[in-house]
């Protein structure tokens, strides 16, 4: 069969993609697979077995298809594995720049949160929770001034208030007049709040945060609805169906079944 068979077996579309990617060997297989694989559909049984020759019969078809698919399988390697080669290759080369800039500013798909942050992500974030200390430091200490502050023009007012001469009473209004005047300089050397970040020329860096798992502190008191969620239900799936295949043919709460396959083993 010559290329322009394969137009019978495939659609025209798939048709040019295969004169375009493959070389005359390939094509000169790939054309007697689909052959084959035309074959094995045109002969294949839709309806229940009547005999051991039937039998035998859907035993063949098998088995070539599982041929076929090896034989498909390995056309496409041939095809591959140099691209993969080529993919691994250039992936190789550009990690050399890639990953101590990654190890500088952090990978978003880094296993550790130190590894997502990178050594300059995490010089900012030490640099923000010192920052972040020292502005709650000043403040609380900027808060303390001022109170004391309105504390005394309070008790000057309240003094003169209660001042018996005009020169006692002037004394303490000038004392509370200092004390608001001390209230006023608090206020203004409290620190401004900080920012989520710093915005430059090339570009802004802010912070976030959010609460993450950190573990499991007792797996009993996990809430039964979060078992429930279907990523868990999978997992969970796998670990039982490994203790089944391991042996076990019984586990509360579950529904353990036989269930019938077939091994196939061409040219056995």
């Amino acid at each position: 069969m010559n290329a322009p068979d394969l137009a019978i077996l495939i659609p025209p579309r798939d048709r040019e993609a295969a004169l375009n990617l493959l070389d005359d060997q390939q094509l000169a297989k790939f054309t007697l697979m689909a052959e084959e694989v035309k074959s094995i559909s045109d002969s294949a049984f839709v309806r229940p077995l009547q005999s051991d020759g039937e039998e035998a019969g859907a035993a063949i078809l098998l088995n070539r298809g599982v041929i076929a698919l090896k034989e498909l399988d390995s056309l496409r390697r041939a095809r591959v594995d140099p691209l993969m080669d080529e993919v691994r290759s250039v992936n190789a080369l550009v990690a050399v720049l890639t990953d101590p800039i990654k190890a500088l500013v952090g990978d978003p798909k880094g296993e550790t949160q130190a590894a997502k942050n990178g050594r300059l992500g995490t010089v900012l974030l030490a640099w923000r929770a010192e920052k972040r200390n020292r502005v709650a430091r000043e403040k609380e200490e900027s808060d303390r001034k001022a109170r004391e502050a309105a504390e005394r023009e309070a008790a000057a007012r309240a003094k003169a208030d209660a001042a018996k001469t005009d020169k006692a009473r002037q004394k303490h209004l000038d004392e509370a007049e200092a004390a608001s005047k001390a209230q006023t300089e608090a206020v203004l050397a409290a620190p401004l709040p900080m920012t989520r970040g710093v915005k430059t020329e090339v570009g802004a860096v802010s912070e976030r945060g959010r609460f993450v798992l950190a573990g499991f502190s007792d797996m009993d008191l996990v809430p039964p609805s979060y078992w429930r969620d279907p990523v868990v239900l999978e997992a969970l799936k796998r670990v039982l169906q490994r203790a089944i295949t391991a042996g076990l043919k019984e586990i509360p709460g579950c529904v353990v079944e036989w269930e019938e396959g077939l091994l196939r083993r061409p040219g056995a």
